[in-house]
This record gives C-alpha cells, structure tokens and sequence, in this order.
C-alpha cells in the first residue's frame, strides 16, 4: 500500500485535503445553527443577513467540496486500480512459459476483474476513509471546546 500511496503521492495528499475539508461541514453546519438560534432567541435582526451570508457560503461550500471529493477519490482510486492492474500485469508476463500454463486463464482474468476490484474495495477505499475519520475525531473535540 505504501508503495502505491508513494507512487501517486501528491493527488493522495490533495485528495486527503479535500476529503478532510469535505469532513468539516457538520461543524460548519453546527456553527451556522448557532448563529440562526442565537438571533431568533435573542430577536437580534442585525444579524440576519450575515446569517444568510453564513448559510449561503455553507451551501456553496458544501456543493464545491462535495462535488472535489468524490470526483478527487474516484480518479485516485482510478489510478491506484490501475497500478495494480499493471503490476499483477507485468508479474503474470515475467512468468516462463511452464508457470504461465500451470494456472488457467480463468485464474488469471479472475486476478485482472474480481481480485483488483476487492483489494480497491476492502483497502484502498478504507485506508483513505479511516484516515479521515481520524482526523475528524481529532478536531471535533477542538470544536467543542471552542464552543463552550
């Protein structure tokens, strides 16, 4: 995994970015709430329209991220499919020819179809979604905090 991480490097940094920043909506959303409660207990109309500001910079906010996240997590899960791919390629091709034929070919395209499409399932696409729940449940408490 780590030589996959390493060879695709920088789009799994911006893609880890985006996914993080795509986290940080509920928190953005639980401000947002606080602001509109706050005037409506309070009857502050002074503050309505940086609230509707708040609210539609929310929406676009989570359109724009949400829209970079899955479409940044598809391509990298894209090209790490496809390093894999050509990997068990190049593995299958470098075989001397009594190798090659002690499996049949069903083996070999079961490794290029269903084996590919597991590992990118059960680890790629956890690997990436663990690292973002940790990190969110690392800076939520420094939200909360904040709040009280």
């Amino acid at each position: 995994m780590i030589r996959y991480i390493k060879k695709n490097k920088i789009l799994f940094c911006f893609t880890l970015i985006i996914n993080l920043l795509t986290c940080l909506t509920p928190l953005f959303l639980a401000y947002i709430i606080e602001n509109v409660s706050g005037i409506f207990l309070n009857q502050d109309e002074s503050k309505i329209t940086v609230s509707l500001w708040l609210i539609i910079a929310f929406m676009i906010y989570k359109a724009l991220f949400s829209y970079l996240n899955s479409r940044y997590k598809a391509k990298y899960r894209q090209k790490l499919r496809a390093d894999l791919s050509k990997d068990i390629y190049h593995s299958i091709f470098n075989q001397n020819h009594n190798e090659f034929y002690e499996n049949s070919i069903g083996s070999y395209l079961s490794l290029f179809t269903n084996d590919v499409k597991m590992v990118d399932d059960n680890y790629f696409f956890p690997f990436l979604s663990m690292i973002v729940v940790k990190s969110y449940f690392i800076l939520s408490p420094y939200y909360y905090n904040r709040m009280t």
